[in-house]
């Protein structure tokens, strides 16, 4: 079968016959991506809405009409498969709440807390962090505005769980670098990096120089340093 043939033959189907693509595959044994390849230079594919009136009318599909009233529980269920979380105005994605209802569809729920308790809307570079690192404890006492960097540097810091005394000794006293870093068992570019940076995480903690000199450890009781809320 010659090209300009199979060409010929695929409009003819899909125009006068009304075949779908997968029927043309069948009939003349061509591959239905080339199928579609040649309709689509042609101007001839249609579109999702067209096909589906094409197939009921020529019997290939079904027609299904509801002749009767949809009951309460018809419309709960069905609510119920959209919304597995139920009827609360939001569902879960990575641990964040996603707003269902409103005029904030699919926005971030503690974004829009935080939003309507500053009165404007957030800078591109604003971020918004769980103090207790609950993603879906979306409490204003619960939530801080940082900025990227900082909110990549306070849980850099996190990650380490260091103790008040560590704090004190890197941020306050004249140790030497070396001398921080073999004590605490730290690697000495970090000690550098938090000294460089010791405006920025003094405040992301909110941290003085006589609460480190207690010598009380940060994860206390399982609990995270917490920062400022705004």
């Amino acid at each position: 079968m010659s090209y300009e043939f199979a060409r010929n033959e695929i409009k003819r189907l899909y125009i006068e016959e009304g075949y779908s693509t997968r029927m043309i595959e069948a009939e003349i044994m061509v591959g239905r991506n080339i199928v579609a390849k040649i309709l689509r230079e042609e101007g001839l594919i249609r579109n999702k809405s067209e096909s589906s009136k094409l197939a009921i009318k020529s019997g290939r599909k079904p027609t299904i009409k509801m002749d009767f009233p949809m009951t309460d529980e018809h419309k709960a269920n069905l609510y119920k498969s959209r919304f597995p979380n139920g009827p609360k105005g939001f569902y879960m994605k990575n641990g964040y709440r996603l707003l269902t209802v409103g005029d904030n569809v699919n926005r971030e729920e503690h974004i829009v807390i935080m939003e309507n308790h500053l009165k404007r809307k957030l800078n591109k570079n604003e971020v918004i962090h769980h103090i207790n690192e609950n993603r879906s404890d979306n409490r204003i006492d619960n939530l801080s505005v940082m900025t990227r960097s900082e909110h990549t540097r306070y849980h850099r810091l996190l990650k380490h769980g260091l103790s008040q005394e560590a704090l004190y000794d890197i941020f306050f006293s004249d140790m030497r670098v070396m001398d921080v870093s073999r004590k605490h068992k730290i690697e000495r570019h970090r000690v550098s990096s938090y000294r460089k940076n010791k405006r920025v995480y003094t405040k992301i903690l909110n941290i003085k120089e006589n609460e480190c000199k207690q010598g009380t450890i940060i994860r206390e009781r399982g609990e995270r340093p917490r920062a400022k809320a705004v």
